[in-house]
């Protein structure tokens, strides 16, 4: 599910400690704490930590049980931080990042009782960045607008529907304001809350959306150039697709069937610009990275199927109709999924959270929509959201990882620079394919 970054305008060591060279931002122990120890990896693996498309993790203290990161520039110095929202404390923390793929000590700031997921955008046009927390407890979004200098302001409430547990920052209806998307698990709705351009937004417009809706994205699924949304289903094992109309409305859902237990997903372009399933023109404004040849392609799904220990891949066809899906081995218990260019080749992978053994898998992509073997990684205890991005500004896709049943956020810093691999102008945002990122 989220907590994943959705920046609306373009443009995003310490000392090693013990156990993996771990690294906590805040002046305690050199070893990550005790709910934040790392099972050892499988020794047939062929993605231990040495797999060559990552330095050695490291850690970062954020707050107890985070379930949710996002990262943007908050300070405007072109350096990218985190804010990962904590579910035990209530809190959403900002980690200032020092622009090497580091970062300094959590400051936390009030998110209500529950939060769930956290979204980092420009709310009022200015340049200056801004926070945006659902909270599952109280049916509440929250704003804390950013001051530029990496501090943020106090919390304001607005009404989303019962239990939102996922969002995405769009634009809904077309007039280029930052609009908030909400997954509303106890209703089976989607509410629709459209932004006024100065950081505040309009009462929720609910739509059906399936049973128990975990987490949701947007893009343009079929090329009108208007903002669609899909939405995974608990409750029934469904992704729902709802077309947008245009003006911050919906369409009815139309559900495709997943894996067992789906918990996150995907937007993404996982065809390149060679490969004849995919289209000429590429889809969706908001994406994260862009594949070989630009946004080449139709928009495809990956979720994240925790019942199951599979991602199902979902291939777009361009007109806002997917083709059934087809599964690949994960991990134990999937409970994330983001996208980037980690082998350099411009193609987009899959990146999948398993909450079951604390592992990061890779599942390299092949150009055409289908996807290889897990590499697994050490993460955290019971990863709860992968988010991809650039942290270093060097073109390389790095991982964090919020580890929900710890209280440390996981950096995985990529060693292969997008496109490096002569895949042909990469996506330079380090997240080639996801449709969540560059503008």
């Amino acid at each position: 599910m989220r907590g994943r970054m959705r920046l609306w305008s373009a443009g995003r060591r310490s000392a090693a400690g013990l156990v993996m060279t771990a690294t906590l931002a805040a002046p305690v122990s050199a070893a990550p704490p005790a709910q934040a120890a790392q099972p050892d990896p499988p020794a047939s693996s062929p993605g231990t930590p040495h797999s060559g498309l990552f330095a050695l993790p490291e850690y970062y203290l954020s707050g107890h049980g985070p379930v949710s990161v996002a990262a943007g520039d908050l300070t405007g110095d072109g350096r990218q931080s985190l804010a990962a929202v904590n579910i035990a404390d209530g809190t959403v923390s900002v980690l200032l990042g020092r622009g090497d793929g580091t970062f300094g000590p959590p400051v936390p700031y009030p998110a209500g009782s529950g939060p769930s997921d956290v979204s980092i955008e420009d709310l009022r046009g200015i340049g200056v960045l801004d926070v945006i927390v659902a909270d599952s407890s109280s049916g509440l979004v929250s704003v804390l607008l950013g001051n530029g200098d990496g501090t943020l302001g106090l919390p304001v409430p607005y009404p989303a529907g019962p239990g939102p547990s996922s969002l995405s920052v769009d634009d809904f209806n077309g007039d280029s304001i930052p609009d908030v998307a909400v997954a509303d698990q106890y209703s089976g709705t989607v509410s629709v809350l459209l932004g006024r351009g100065d950081g505040t937004f309009g009462p929720p417009v609910p739509q059906l959306a399936g049973s128990a809706p975990s987490s949701l994205d947007s893009g343009d699924f079929n090329g009108d150039g208007i903002t669609d949304i899909a939405v995974v289903n608990l409750g029934d094992a469904t992704v729902s697709v709802l077309l947008g109309n245009g003006d911050g409305t919906l369409q009815p859902p139309r559900p495709y069937l997943t894996g067992p237990g789906p918990t996150d997903l995907a937007a993404a372009v996982l065809r390149d610009a060679g490969d004849d399933q995919g289209d000429d023109e590429g889809r969706g404004g908001t994406g994260r990275g862009k594949v070989s040849g630009g946004d080449a392609g139709n928009l495809d799904l990956i979720v994240a199927n925790a019942g199951d220990g599979t991602v199902s891949v979902l291939l777009g066809n361009g007109d806002g109709t997917f083709q059934p899906a087809r599964p690949y081995l994960s991990g134990p218990g999937p409970s994330a999924v983001d996208t980037g260019d980690f082998s350099g080749d411009g193609i987009a992978d899959v990146a999948v959270g398993n909450a079951s053994d604390s592992t990061l898998s890779i599942l390299l992509g092949n150009g055409d929509g289908t996807l290889g073997p897990p590499l697994l990684h050490l993460a955290g205890p019971g990863p709860s959201t992968v988010e991809v991005d650039d942290l270093r500004g060097d073109g390389h896709s790095d991982v964090i990882v919020a580890n929900g049943r710890g209280s440390t956020v996981t950096v995985l810093l990529g060693t292969v620079a997008a496109g490096a691999a002569g895949g042909g102008g990469g996506g330079g945002g380090g997240a080639a394919g996801d449709v969540r990122d560059s503008c």
